[in-house]
């Protein structure tokens, strides 16, 4: 047991139960942010479907969809092949979405890259696979950059602010990152203060900033991680200028 405990530590891998965990809390976060009761530039799955059913003629027109069928024609959804065969039924039908137009060798505007549609309901899983399963330097998790940077080459209706949000939730993540924050505030620790009300304030303040699923109102997860994180920690006084530098390039 204690082996597989320091495989997934040094690999970076997370087990079943804490994905689990992960996936309830974010995937509720996500349904409230990018619900259908909410107006946002997301697909939820009744969304995505309704999208496929007016492409292939299911849903007829009328005066009642005529605002969405603009949007669907105005978007130019296009119909990719199915993902694959899952015990002899066929795979969701895939939705792509023009990324951006560019000009073919005579200069005319008709060569067009697609990105598929992601599906809010499926931002955990597709984060997830970026993020922890991508090759890493050493087992470790892809960086913001990286991560969303991978997502975005691929997939369309994935606002940055989920992947944010992602990340300030993984395990690993914020293990690794309670660690060498202990290790800085042990090392920097010269003076006569009190070290226990040290290390009780700086706990107080992950805690706070990091790993709070329940308060986010003093977080903007727009903003990059590496920047709402690392602004809120040295300012606190916990982060050395070289470990600042170290976690802003990854």
């Amino acid at each position: 047991m204690s082996s597989v405990k320091e495989e997934n530590e040094t690999s970076g891998a997370i087990s079943e139960q804490t994905k689990r965990e992960m996936y309830e809390t974010f995937n509720a976060w996500a349904l409230k942010n990018y619900g259908d009761s909410g107006k946002t530039k997301t697909v939820t799955r009744k969304k995505y479907m309704r999208i496929v059913n007016i492409l292939t003629g299911e849903e007829e027109s009328s005066t009642d969809n005529s605002k969405f069928r603009f949007w669907v024609k105005a978007k130019g959804f296009r119909l990719g092949p199915l993902k694959g065969i899952k015990n002899g039924i066929p795979d969701q039908k895939v939705l792509y979405v023009p990324s951006k137009q560019a000009n073919d060798a005579n200069f005319n505007e008709t060569v067009r890259e697609f990105k598929q549609v992601a599906i809010v309901e499926d931002f955990f899983n597709i984060i997830y696979s970026v993020h922890v399963e991508m090759d890493g330097r050493g087992g470790k998790h892809a960086g913001q950059k990286r991560t969303y940077r991978a997502i975005a080459e691929t997939y369309s209706f994935l606002p940055r602010e989920a992947v944010t949000r992602f990340l300030m939730s993984c395990a690993d993540c914020q293990k690794r990152m309670h660690i060498a924050c202990d290790n800085n505030v042990i090392q920097s620790d010269k003076s006569d203060t009190d070290h226990s009300s040290i290390v009780s304030s700086y706990n107080d303040d992950v805690n706070s900033a990091v790993t709070s699923t329940e308060d986010d109102s003093h977080i903007d997860f727009r903003v990059p991680i590496t920047q709402t994180y690392l602004n809120h920690m040295r300012n606190k006084g916990y982060f050395s200028a070289g470990f600042q530098d170290n976690e802003v390039k990854s």
